[in-house]
């Protein structure tokens, strides 16, 4: 949880929030938690006052679910006014598929496919690499790519035009990108949100393996 951790958000020294780790790097949230079975990772964001991380740290952990939540989100409404809430589950890669079936590594030289509906990927390609794209006549209509890296590991980043969902396209480019992400040594990590239902299906279809939850608040 601690590297899920630091994938998704950059640190200070102090091991406190600083940003989003992904272009244009907006502003951190202002707590988050990550629970596993291992425990629990809790960071803040810089500019969160020293009382306020002691009132929080001294709430029952014990109930760390929506009750937990909901007093955290009560004490950090006593500084600001409360961002953005966002909870769901986090995933490891087991023995993932290496092949997808119409799914294929995307470079410099085929980039052009991803001009239709990814603009923005084909302008990002070194930063997304590796980009994983199902394409039909000529255009990539299912990308997965890396959301955001850290020197030990990277987040996917999945997304399927509307059309073109419930084919299987979303697993077969994601589980092409995990092999690509292993073969280059860090470590594949993917997460979601509790209310994203056709992400979670493709990490069950996947096998990947839930290994915790992690919430924050901006």
């Amino acid at each position: 949880m601690d590297l899920h951790a630091r994938v998704l958000f950059c640190h200070d020294p102090g091991d406190r929030l600083v940003c989003v780790n992904e272009p244009p790097y907006p502003a951190a949230p202002r707590w988050y938690a990550g629970t596993s079975r291992d425990g629990r990772v809790v960071r803040y964001r810089t500019d969160v006052p020293g009382d306020l991380r002691a009132a929080i740290a001294a709430l029952d952990v014990a109930a760390a679910g929506a009750a937990h939540l909901a007093a955290v989100a009560s004490l950090l409404a006593t500084d600001r006014p409360l961002g953005a809430i966002w909870i769901g589950p986090a995933y490891a890669f087991g023995e993932t598929p290496t092949e997808g079936a119409g799914a294929r590594i995307i470079d410099g030289d085929s980039r052009s496919v991803l001009l239709p509906h990814y603009p923005w990927v084909h302008a990002e390609l070194a930063e997304r690499a590796p980009v994983v794209a199902a394409v039909v006549d000529g255009a990539a209509v299912s990308v997965c790519c890396t959301a955001r890296r850290t020197d030990r590991a990277a987040e996917a980043s999945l997304d399927t035009i509307a059309d073109y969902r419930g084919r299987g396209l979303a697993t077969a480019v994601t589980a092409v990108w995990a092999a690509a992400v292993r073969r280059s040594g860090l470590v594949a990590m993917y997460s979601t949100s509790w209310d994203n239902l056709a992400s979670q299906g493709v990490a069950r279809r996947l096998g990947l393996v839930p290994y915790g939850w992690d919430a924050h608040i901006g």
